[in-house]
């Protein structure tokens, strides 16, 4: 039996496991192209609700890189989930505003976990864009740290960076 605030309850793995959660912290994340942004139905057993596509999930989750652990915690997305990423919907979702510096990260990242398809379509959306460099991750690099940059992706990366997405390859 747990004591919780002078109150005894029985011990509960799901009630356990939530109030770590909530420990540790919720962020609630405000996005402002939200009215563009990719949306399927999903069907719940009390309601159906509109939710973002996996594609554009994964482009947000991008985004806020430094949130969620880092690029590493993104790179597992696309790896554990290639078949079920689509290249149209990976299209839709790179149309949506603002989203070149998840776009380059994104083609780079699918290219060094070896999924060439996607990495292909990220490419072809890209090719007719602008080119500026931008960084992997976006905190910020140590001074003493040397950075690479990949031409075809516009991206600026450390080699610990690199030899870790071949890791998850």
């Amino acid at each position: 039996m747990a004591n919780t605030m002078g109150r005894v309850r029985a011990a509960n793995p799901v009630v356990d496991t939530m109030i770590k959660a909530l420990r540790l912290g919720l962020e609630f994340l405000f996005k402002k192209s939200l009215a563009q942004t990719p949306v399927v139905n999903a069907n719940q057993a009390v309601a159906t609700m509109r939710v973002g596509t996996r594609e554009a999930t994964l482009l947000d989750r991008l985004g806020h890189q430094t949130s969620i652990g880092g690029i590493e915690a993104v790179a597992r997305i696309p790896k554990d989930f290639s078949r079920d990423l689509q290249a149209n919907g990976l299209t839709d979702a790179l149309d949506a505003p603002n989203q070149m510096p998840a776009a380059r990260r994104l083609g780079f990242v699918l290219e060094a976990l070896c999924l060439p398809r996607l990495a292909t379509v990220v490419g072809k959306w890209l090719a007719a864009r602008r080119r500026l460099v931008h960084p992997l991750e976006a905190a910020p690099v140590r001074a003493a740290t040397t950075t690479l940059t990949s031409d075809r992706w516009s991206i600026a990366y450390t080699a610990q960076q690199k030899a870790t997405l071949k890791e998850m390859a």
